[in-house]
């Protein structure tokens, strides 16, 4: 009885803990100590101590796209991009119901002119609104593979979600002019 009381008053200690705002208050203070310290290393050009850094930032916030992100970009600009794909990949996978999941595997692919590869990423993620620029590299992927009518169609859905982009516009014009 003892047991099931102790075990009892602990889970309760434990939910009343992770209600405490000081709780939010504590991680707030160490994820900002350990932004500064990513960015100290960073700006002092010692990369393996910022990745180590943002290594740990992401491990303690797997599920915060912009530490997977931040991490990915600085393994891109090391030369260890199999690593950042790897990441990229998983964090699709692991948060496939997130609306830009696949957003950071898309620009990877998008930048090597891997255009084959984005509308199978991309087509699926349509029905989520992705951020536009999802849009953008599959209608000019589709451009680049010489799929006129699929990135009209694109351009358009694009433009349907933000009327005022001009640049959008244009671009489904110069797709248009090849078509004719």
């Amino acid at each position: 009885m003892r047991l099931v009381l102790a075990v009892c008053a602990l889970v309760i200690a434990t939910c009343s803990w992770g209600k405490d705002p000081r709780q939010d208050a504590i991680w707030g203070a160490i994820d900002d100590a350990m932004i500064h310290y990513i960015d100290h290393h960073f700006h002092e050009g010692d990369f393996p101590r910022a990745i180590q850094a943002l290594r740990f930032r992401y491990a303690m916030y797997p599920d915060d796209w912009e530490a997977m992100s931040d991490l990915g970009w600085l393994l891109e600009s090391t030369e260890r991009e199999d690593e950042a794909l790897a990441m990229y990949m998983k964090y699709r996978r692991d948060y496939s119901t997130r609306r830009d999941a696949a957003y950071s595997v898309v620009q990877y692919w998008f930048k090597k002119k891997s255009y084959a590869k984005i509308p199978a990423l991309v087509e699926p993620e349509l029905a989520k609104k992705p951020h536009p620029n999802m849009y953008r590299w599959l209608a000019h992927a589709y451009d680049r593979l010489g799929r006129y009518a699929d990135s009209i169609r694109v351009w358009d859905a694009l433009i349907a979600l933000v009327p005022s982009d001009a640049q959008a516009k244009n671009n489904r014009a110069k797709v248009l002019g090849k078509i004719k």
